[in-house]
């Protein structure tokens, strides 16, 4: 009887029909017809099934005992036939494995070589900078070229595995690798000789760049030191001699800056440079703008102090027409013709004329003076104008580099300006701009019409006398 369980009776009977069933469609007639062979072989099934259990059941102890032995060394026969076939399989494809195995490594070899001969090829046709720049991290000086040793070993061991194992055929033949690896150490040796004059080079470069920002802190250092001795400042005296300490200090801080942006420009373009000298420039403007203010500040509380403008309003207000006048009287009684052989009145008239010729000079000087308080009000919130416009990046920029036409940043800004200017430019040139200008021209005319229309202030003084 076929089959020794239910199961193997089952699956012998009904075979791959459920898998048909699965692959037709639900509503075709095939699919019933399947259906049907399907329902078929499971009757069958049941009925071989039934037979198997009631065979089973007659059959005494020993007779299962007897039939178990005999599947079981029917099924050691069957291992031991396919044990034998698998080691026949193994043998003949054990030498056709490890060919295939070397040359898989060859391939890997000589397509490795082949791309590594690329790279130094292109690495020869480049200059030094090129090839540090392309091939280099920026942190350390290890490249790709520097993975030499270890691909040329590989590729020497793949040689000797083809010599040993005697393959010299035309697609696995160890001289085409040799022969590769002879040529790209030659070219490697080149290469490393381009690397490491380069390596030196940017050697020399960081320790140039070293020195440069050491010396840039000591600029930076004593800006910030001046900045912290003039905030400490109370007396005018005191901010005097800063003053005139400040002056000598400036040609001197001036050609230290030049300095170091000549040495700056036979660098390569280096942002940590650009940055540097940017700072020291903006504490140097921030220490000029500082003493600048500060000065100012003292000036004013001093004039304010001082009662200079309060003496001086009053003059203009009160004595500057009477002096006048008595100065205009002096010289013509001391013209009269009566007196004009004493010596005493001759005297008088010379001081007089002398005075009157400087009376005016002295009536403006005055009349500022009066008006500084408010002339100050006026500009006092220009110099944060001014401060914030000295410290602005493009000013930075343009008063760090203004020197060096070659700078990558000026030339940038030369371009700007010129877009800029060639926009006003046009713009001038456009409709707009005409009746602006013509608006302008308007109000001007109508301002000097009113300014006309206006009386002389010497006039109305002359009148009130």
């Amino acid at each position: 009887m076929t089959g020794y369980n239910l199961k193997t009776i089952a699956k012998a009977e009904i075979g791959s029909l459920c898998h048909d069933i699965y692959l037709l469609d639900p509503a075709s007639g095939e699919s019933l017809e399947a259906h049907v062979r399907l329902a078929e072989a499971e009757m069958q099934a049941l009925r071989r099934q039934k037979q198997f259990v009631e065979h089973f059941v007659s059959q005494t102890v020993e007779e299962r005992r007897a039939a178990a032995k005999a599947r079981c060394a029917e099924a050691q026969r069957r291992r031991e036939e396919l044990t034998q076939k698998i080691q026949q399989l193994r043998g003949k494809t054990l030498g056709e494995s490890h060919h295939n195995g070397l040359a898989r490594r060859w391939a890997a070899a000589y397509n490795e070589l082949a791309h590594y001969r690329e790279r130094v090829s292109n690495a020869l046709m480049c200059s030094p900078y090129t090839i540090v720049t392309t091939v280099q991290q920026e942190a350390g000086i290890n490249s790709s070229f520097d993975l030499w040793p270890p691909l040329s070993s590989s590729a020497t061991s793949v040689i000797m595995e083809l010599d040993n194992a005697g393959e010299d055929s035309t697609s696995l033949s160890p001289s085409v690798l040799r022969d590769q690896l002879e040529l790209i150490a030659k070219m490697q040796l080149r290469v490393n000789a381009l690397l490491n004059r380069e390596r030196h080079r940017r050697q020399l470069q960081r320790e140039c760049v070293s020195d440069l920002l050491r010396d840039q802190k000591k600029l930076l250092l004593w800006c910030q030191e001046q900045i912290a001795t003039l905030k400490e400042l109370k007396s005018l005296e005191d901010l005097r001699e800063f003053c005139a300490s400040f002056a000598s200090n400036v040609n001197v801080m001036d050609t230290n800056f030049l300095v170091l942006l000549e040495r700056s420009e036979l660098l390569e373009p280096n942002q940590t440079i650009r940055d540097a000298l940017m700072e020291v420039n903006r504490e140097w403007i921030e220490l000029a703008v500082s003493t600048y203010q500060k000065t100012r500040e003292a000036l004013r509380q001093t004039h304010s102090l001082s009662g200079v403008e309060e003496g001086c309003r009053r003059w203009a207000n009160v004595f500057e027409l009477r002096v006048k006048r008595i100065l205009t009287k002096a010289c013509a009684v001391s013209s009269h013709p009566v007196a004009g052989h004493e010596h005493l009145p001759e005297r008088l008239q010379e001081n007089c004329a002398s005075l009157l010729k400087e009376f005016s000079n002295v009536s403006i000087v005055m009349h500022h003076i009066c008006k500084l308080s408010l002339s100050e009000e006026f500009v006092a919130h220009l110099e944060g104008a001014l401060r914030r416009t000295l410290l602005t990046p493009l000013s930075l920029l343009t008063h760090t580099f203004a020197g060096d036409a070659q700078f990558v940043a000026q030339r940038e800004y030369a371009d700007r300006l010129r877009e800029v200017s060639e926009w006003l430019d046009g713009r001038a040139t456009g409709n707009a701009y005409s009746r602006i200008m013509k608006q302008v021209e308007h109000l001007r005319t109508i301002a000097e019409n009113l300014l006309e229309s206006l009386p002389e202030k010497d006039n109305c003084a002359d009148v009130t006398s």
